[in-house]
């Protein structure tokens, strides 16, 4: 709008000429436009507004009032470890002055937690062909396998979105493989190493020592831990137990060169009671090594529990193999107390899938029906609550 000026004396007389005013008003911007962004895991992340003609954009960190964090159209936010909401404002500038937008549009710098790494399955045969290794991530439903010639690099994946790797190889070979949100981009940090094993002959030599080492000395529930010394060419372990004792029995560690034993009775060893292993691969096994047993009878009494084994409980006991499995979980609670078990298995999310009721010192088969995945199994008796972590592949 023009408005004229004249100057007018004291004595009222007013000037011959007029000065032109003029009166600008300024157009508000509208708030700009803006992009999200997001990135794996803590560090920074690139946002970007386009600002108005003429003008500029200004960052915050609240929605209104505030100290600018920066006036470029791109800015890069501080490391941060959690989605953070930031506000951008649009400003005109013009000779005559400048305006700001109204509002703030609202901009989410996203982090995204990466995955864990996955569990491998290794695979073998005799000679050289086709091996299929397998892997399996933690949340089947959104993540996938890929799969690495490298543990660690920027190299990409020579396979993708694949839980088993049929390849055909002449000498053992190692892959590694990363579990990878297909939602959100993100790879797991660490890479597992997954074997594919080309024996060319069975074990030729027995292990060369077993040792044993008391892990529980509560009686009626005695553990022990026997190590076998790794025999060259052996991909996994055969353990059997000879007893007199019908419910002594391997605790965890069937298939490797370290078992566990559980031991639910008071009473002693038999002079011809051992536990005897052979090594294998795919070629065959190999010749076997015994160890006698030598336990005493002993009184229910409290034992007490090495540190190694401090979240075993000294009443309740359990046998949970194999794991992982593909087919059935075979399950014993060994306790002295007789009252029932409950039993809960809970998916990776907390969902209750299935309760039952089991009566302890006796075998049963769970998980037939689970589809592969990863698995939580909760046990109770009384007050006592034992936990175990099962994969289902």
């Amino acid at each position: 709008t023009l408005y004229w000026l004249a100057s007018k004396s004291t004595s009222g007389c007013y000037s011959s000429a007029l000065k032109r005013i003029t009166a600008s008003i300024n157009q508000v911007p509208a708030a700009p436009v803006a992009n999200d962004n997001a990135r794996c895991s803590t560090g920074t992340v690139i946002l970007t507004a386009t600002p108005p003609v003429s003008g500029s954009v200004a960052w915050y960190n609240v929605s209104s009032g505030g100290t600018a964090l920066s006036t470029s159209a791109s800015f890069t936010t501080p490391s941060i470890i959690t989605t953070t909401t930031y506000y951008v404002e649009a400003k005109n500038s013009t000779a005559l002055g400048s305006c700001v937008s109204a509002s703030r549009t609202v901009v989410i710098a996203t982090i995204n937690e990466k995955p864990s790494a996955p569990i491998a399955v290794s695979d073998s045969r005799c000679g050289a062909g086709l091996v299929r290794p397998s892997a399996l991530p933690s949340y089947p439903e959104t993540q996938v396998i890929d799969w690495y010639s490298a543990s660690t690099g920027t190299t990409a994946p020579f396979k993708t979105n694949l839980l088993t790797l049929d390849t055909s190889i002449s000498t053992t070979k190692t892959f590694y493989v990363a579990s990878r949100n297909i939602l959100t981009g993100c790879v797991s940090n660490l890479r597992t190493a997954v074997i594919g094993t080309i024996s060319t002959a069975a074990p030729t030599t027995a292990t060369s020592a077993i040792t044993s080492t008391l892990v529980s000395d509560v009686c009626g529930a005695r553990i022990y831990r026997f190590t076998a010394t790794a025999v060259t060419g052996a991909t996994s372990y055969n353990w059997s137990i000879m007893s007199s004792d019908a419910s002594v029995q391997i605790d965890s560690g069937g298939t490797g060169n370290v078992v566990r034993v559980i031991f639910p009775s008071t009473q002693a060893s038999d002079i011809t009671d051992s536990i005897k292993v052979n090594s294998l691969n795919a070629c065959g096994s190999g010749p076997s090594k015994s160890l006698k047993l030598n336990l005493i009878q002993c009184t229910p009494l409290i034992g007490k529990v090495t540190n190694e084994n401090a979240n075993l409980s000294e009443e309740m006991n359990v046998s949970l193999f194999p794991n992982p499995t593909n087919n059935f979980f075979n399950l014993n609670v060994m306790s002295s107390d007789k009252s029932n078990v409950s039993i809960k298995i809970v998916d990776i999310q907390g969902r209750l899938l299935k309760s039952m009721i089991i009566k302890p010192n006796e075998q049963n088969f769970i998980g037939s029906d689970l589809k592969p995945g990863m698995y939580f199994i909760e046990l109770k008796q009384r007050d006592k609550i034992k936990t175990n972590k099962v994969l289902k592949y």
